[in-house]
Protein backbone atom coordinates (compact mmCIF):
# COMPACT_ATOMS: atom_id res chain seq x y z
CA UNK A 1 0.00 0.00 0.00
CA UNK A 2 1.66 3.28 -1.07
CA UNK A 3 1.59 6.32 1.22
CA UNK A 4 2.77 9.93 1.38
CA UNK A 5 3.64 11.62 4.66
CA UNK A 6 4.11 15.37 5.04
CA UNK A 7 6.24 16.85 7.81
CA UNK A 8 5.35 20.53 8.09
CA UNK A 9 7.35 22.77 10.44
CA UNK A 10 7.54 26.23 8.79
CA UNK A 11 8.57 27.95 12.03
CA UNK A 12 11.15 25.25 12.93
CA UNK A 13 12.52 24.04 9.55
CA UNK A 14 15.31 22.03 11.13
CA UNK A 15 12.73 19.72 12.76
CA UNK A 16 11.48 18.49 9.39
CA UNK A 17 15.05 17.67 8.38
CA UNK A 18 15.88 15.89 11.66
CA UNK A 19 12.64 13.91 11.74
CA UNK A 20 13.01 12.87 8.10
CA UNK A 21 16.29 11.13 8.97
CA UNK A 22 14.91 9.53 12.16
CA UNK A 23 11.55 8.13 11.12
CA UNK A 24 10.25 4.60 10.76
CA UNK A 25 6.65 3.91 9.72
CA UNK A 26 5.03 0.66 10.86
CA UNK A 27 1.66 -1.04 10.68
CA UNK A 28 0.88 -1.70 14.33
CA UNK A 29 -1.62 -4.03 15.96
CA UNK A 30 -2.62 -2.96 19.48
CA UNK A 31 -4.60 -5.40 21.64
CA UNK A 32 -6.20 -4.00 24.82
CA UNK A 33 -8.04 -6.06 27.42
CA UNK A 34 -9.95 -4.69 30.41
CA UNK A 35 -10.43 -6.73 33.55
CA UNK A 36 -13.97 -6.98 34.79
CA UNK A 37 -14.57 -4.55 37.64
CA UNK A 38 -11.13 -2.94 37.35
CA UNK A 39 -9.92 0.10 35.48
CA UNK A 40 -6.62 -1.56 34.60
CA UNK A 41 -6.01 -2.05 30.89
CA UNK A 42 -3.59 -4.68 29.67
CA UNK A 43 -2.10 -3.62 26.36
CA UNK A 44 0.23 -5.28 23.83
CA UNK A 45 1.62 -3.82 20.60
CA UNK A 46 2.81 -6.00 17.73
CA UNK A 47 4.46 -4.73 14.55
CA UNK A 48 2.76 -6.30 11.54
CA UNK A 49 4.86 -4.64 8.83
CA UNK A 50 7.54 -1.99 8.40
CA UNK A 51 7.39 0.53 5.55
CA UNK A 52 10.07 0.81 2.94
CA UNK A 53 10.82 4.47 2.32
CA UNK A 54 11.16 5.10 -1.40
CA UNK A 55 11.59 8.84 -1.75
CA UNK A 56 11.94 11.98 0.29
CA UNK A 57 12.31 15.55 -0.80
CA UNK A 58 12.09 18.99 0.71
CA UNK A 59 9.04 20.64 -0.84
CA UNK A 60 9.75 24.00 0.81
CA UNK A 61 11.79 25.17 3.80
CA UNK A 62 10.43 23.24 6.78
CA UNK A 63 8.23 20.98 4.62
CA UNK A 64 9.38 17.45 3.77
CA UNK A 65 7.43 14.89 1.77
CA UNK A 66 8.13 11.21 2.38
CA UNK A 67 6.86 8.50 0.07
CA UNK A 68 6.91 4.83 0.82
CA UNK A 69 5.13 1.54 0.68
CA UNK A 70 3.95 -0.86 3.36
CA UNK A 71 2.49 -4.36 3.24
CA UNK A 72 -1.13 -4.16 4.42
CA UNK A 73 -1.12 -7.37 6.46
CA UNK A 74 -3.00 -10.59 5.81
CA UNK A 75 -6.52 -10.21 4.45
CA UNK A 76 -9.19 -10.93 7.06
CA UNK A 77 -6.72 -11.18 9.95
CA UNK A 78 -5.59 -7.61 10.48
CA UNK A 79 -8.81 -5.74 11.22
CA UNK A 80 -9.85 -3.40 14.03
CA UNK A 81 -12.74 -4.35 16.31
CA UNK A 82 -14.12 -3.61 19.80
CA UNK A 83 -16.35 -5.12 22.47
CA UNK A 84 -17.14 -2.11 24.69
CA UNK A 85 -15.64 -2.33 28.15
CA UNK A 86 -14.00 -5.72 27.46
CA UNK A 87 -11.53 -5.83 24.57
CA UNK A 88 -10.29 -3.84 21.62
CA UNK A 89 -7.98 -4.51 18.68
CA UNK A 90 -6.67 -1.56 16.66
CA UNK A 91 -4.67 -1.83 13.45
CA UNK A 92 -3.06 1.49 12.56
CA UNK A 93 -0.06 3.25 11.06
CA UNK A 94 2.43 4.55 13.56
CA UNK A 95 5.72 6.45 13.60
CA UNK A 96 8.31 4.65 15.68
CA UNK A 97 11.37 6.77 16.56
CA UNK A 98 14.65 5.32 15.36
CA UNK A 99 17.25 5.82 18.08
CA UNK A 100 17.46 9.25 19.64
CA UNK A 101 16.95 12.38 17.60
CA UNK A 102 19.80 14.83 18.09
CA UNK A 103 18.93 18.05 19.85
CA UNK A 104 19.28 21.21 17.81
Amino acid sequence: MPFTLSLVFPKEPVLAEILTRHIRIVLLKRVQLRRKGLRDVVSRDTTIATASMEDHNEYAEGVSLLRGEIQAGRAGRETSWRVDGVAEVQVKFSNVPVGRCPEH
